[in-house]
Formats: structure tokens, sequence, C-alpha cells
């Protein structure tokens, strides 16, 4: 009983978790698209890549090329970049509005090529139409205003071994990998936004993981009504939940019976964290001081919860998953013992198994067909066998042979 409680608690603290990390999600991505800080990561790592930090060269050029300039609406404006606080050029928000938060590689790979062979958009001059060619590109790439985009795209040549077709590809890899760096921009300050609106939350909410875990420790009622709603959760699968909006979760929580909230005291005293000061109590809750122990308390369980909402609401989810299958394999052991088979009666003794002599010679006998007689078969070579004991027919159990005596084996 007590594997089946720590299972239920952590599906319960796991629930709370995930349910937490779905608000907070929720309203990260609500600064996201409001913000596109996406879009303007991708421009700042298209400038690292291209090495043109002030965007006016190469990377103006290429985002002008029909490929590209057809993703973002208006055109890109380069002096309209800002240095942020940690020293690094940022487009502002009008700017961003605009931009692509996702370019494709092939798209990206296909107009730096043409680019860098036929030259910008605005190019003033009539567009050569002939075929591109490695020889063409290779003669264009040293023409380049930066000796680092240079050397990748002669090395993209060089590995293309003469296929225009293998240096597309390489620049592609090229593309994908400078991306995975701007991905970890993302996903770095994601994690310190999640734990500041976590915190704030938590705050506001009054989530303190700690009152919540020691809540289902005592109460086992709440945790059977976690784990009913776990099993919904788990059936609806990660989809559902990802069109789940702050009003959603937020109810969520309060209709399953989680601690959390606040109280307001009477005669506008203020408010005062129900959860922490009304548990157990039976006087209705007066007025009532916090301690400082209360205080720090909860304090800690606001920030483990702000924590906690640092790892994802995926990470939640599949950890809730594992306590479920887990939870789905040992409770019904819990509940009954392993019983004997359902054919086995006590009034019926079971059948003995017929006793070999390890040193009794091996026999083979066949049944002799029309027309034959009964022939005995050779004795094997060997030790000679055991005597039979002095044993009657009528002595010998009619479930040993069932129903079939060998005259042959019985001495009479």
């Amino acid at each position: 009983m007590l594997g089946s409680d720590v299972l239920e608690l952590g599906i319960g603290v796991s629930l709370f978790f995930l349910l937490v990390s779905l608000l907070c999600s929720a309203v990260r991505e609500a600064i996201e698209t409001a913000m596109k800080s996406r879009a303007g990561d991708l421009e700042r790592g298209l400038r690292s890549m291209l090495d043109d930090p002030q965007g006016t060269t190469i990377m103006r050029s290429l985002l002008q090329h029909g490929h590209l300039s057809s993703l973002f609406d208006g055109d890109y404006d380069p002096s309209g970049l800002k240095k942020t606080m940690l020293g690094y050029l940022y487009l502002p928000r009008k700017l961003r509005v605009g931009f692509p938060s996702y370019i494709p590689p092939t798209q990206f790979a296909t107009a730096l090529l043409d680019t860098i062979a036929r030259g910008p958009a605005d190019w003033p001059y009539p567009v050569d139409p002939r075929p591109l060619s490695i020889d063409q590109l290779r003669a264009s790439a040293g023409l380049l205003p930066s000796p680092r985009l240079q050397r990748v795209v002669l090395s993209a040549i060089d590995h293309g071994a003469g296929d225009l077709a293998a240096v597309r590809a390489e620049l592609e890899k090229w593309f994908n990998g400078s991306m995975d760096r701007v991905s970890g921009w993302y996903k770095r300050r994601t994690q310190y936004v999640l734990f500041a609106i976590g915190l704030i939350a938590a705050a506001l909410l009054n989530l303190d993981a700690l009152t919540v875990a020691h809540r289902l420790i005592d109460d086992e009622g709440l945790r059977k009504a976690v784990v009913a709603e776990a099993s919904v959760v788990q059936g609806a699968g990660a989809d559902a939940l990802k069109g789940r909006t702050v009003t959603d979760v937020r109810n969520d929580l309060g209709s399953i019976g989680y601690p959390i909230g606040w109280r307001t005291l009477p005669n506008g005293g203020g408010f005062v964290p129900d959860p922490q000061t009304c548990h157990g109590r039976s006087d209705g809750c007066p007025d009532t001081k916090l301690s400082a122990s209360i205080i720090l308390a909860m304090i800690l369980g606001w920030l483990v919860t702000a924590i906690a909402t640092t790892f994802g609401a995926p990470f939640w989810f599949d950890i809730l998953n594992k306590f479920m299958v887990v939870r789905s394999t040992v409770k019904p052991r819990q509940k009954s013992h392993d019983e004997a088979s359902a054919d086995a009666s006590p009034d019926t003794p079971a059948a003995p198994a017929p006793e070999t002599d390890p040193q009794a010679p091996a026999k083979a006998s066949a049944q002799p067909g029309a027309g034959q007689k009964e022939a005995a078969a050779p004795p094997a070579a060997g030790p000679a066998p055991a005597p039979l004991p002095d044993i009657a027919p009528g002595d010998i159990p009619e479930t040993w042979r069932e129903g079939f005596v060998n005259a042959a084996e019985i001495r009479p």
C-alpha cells in the first residue's frame, strides 16, 4: 500500500507541474507573438553566418532575392538596427513584425548561390542568362567582401566535386548547423522567461509546490481525484493540451482540488494564503497572522514551482505517463495475491508422475501390423536392469498409465 501512495504522490505532483507549465507556456507564446523574438534571433543569426555585422552588404543583397523576399513583408532595412545592453545589434520590434521566423534551407542555399554568381537583385547590369556553372561560381566567390564567407563557399565547391546539387547540399548543412546555434539562443532565453513567468504566476495564484505535496501525502481523497484527472489527461494525449488557454489551465487547477489561492480577510483586512493558514482548522479561519516560518516555506514553494516550469510541459507530460504506466502495472498485484488454478480441487488427488530409472536402458516398442508377429527388441548394451519389485497387477494405480497396463513390465 505504501508503494501505491508514493506513485499517486508522484502522479499528483507531476500533474500539478504539467498544468503550471502549460499556463506559463501559454503566457510565453503570447509574449512571443507580440515581441517576435524568433524573427530577431533569425536576423541576428544570418548576419553572423554571412559575416556582415551591419547587414549592409551580402546580407541585404541576399534578403532582396526573390526566394527570400517573398517570405516577409516589406524590405529589409539594416539602418534600423539597435544596440542592446549586451552589446550586439538587434532589430527593434517594429522591424521584426514583417521579418520571417523561419527560412527553408533549400531556399537559402539557392538564393545564396544565385546572388554570389549573378549579383544582387538591384544589380544595374543585365543578368547573365547562361546556366549557373561551377567555374562561374568559383570566380564570383573570390569577389565576396568577407574572407570567412569566401572560405565557406569555396569549401562547399570543393566538397561538391563539380556537382552543383552537391554544392547546394553543403551550403544547406552549413545553414542548418548555424540555425542550431540560433535555436540555442531562443531556448536559453525561453528558460529565463519561463522562470520569471512561473515565479510571478506562483506568487499571484499561490502555487506552492511544497504545500501541494504535503496535502497530497495527507489527503487520500485528493490523491484519488488527481489520479482520475491524470487518467483523463493521459488518454487525451499531448496534442489535446496544446490548445489550453490560461483561463482553462487555471480552472483545471481549481477544479481538481489542489490547495492553491488566496483568501480575503473580513473587514478589508487584506489577503492571506488560504491553504497555508486554513488547513485542518475548524474555527472558520478568522484573522490570521502569518509567521516568518510560513512565509519562508511559501516562498520556497514558489521557487520550486518556478524552477519546475523551466523544464517545459512536454517533460512533465512524459513523467506523468511513466508514473501512470508503473501504477497500472503495480496496482493489481497489491490488491490480490497469486491464486491457485481453478481446475485444482482439494478433493482430487494429483496424478503422480511416472518414475523413471536413470539406469534402465531405453526400450523401443512397436505395434505389430497385420500379418506380422510381435518381435522382441534385442537387449541394449550396458548394465543389467535393476530387478522389478514384486507388485501385483491390481496394486498398480489406474492413473499411472491412464487405463493401460503393459503386461511386459509387470512380474507376475
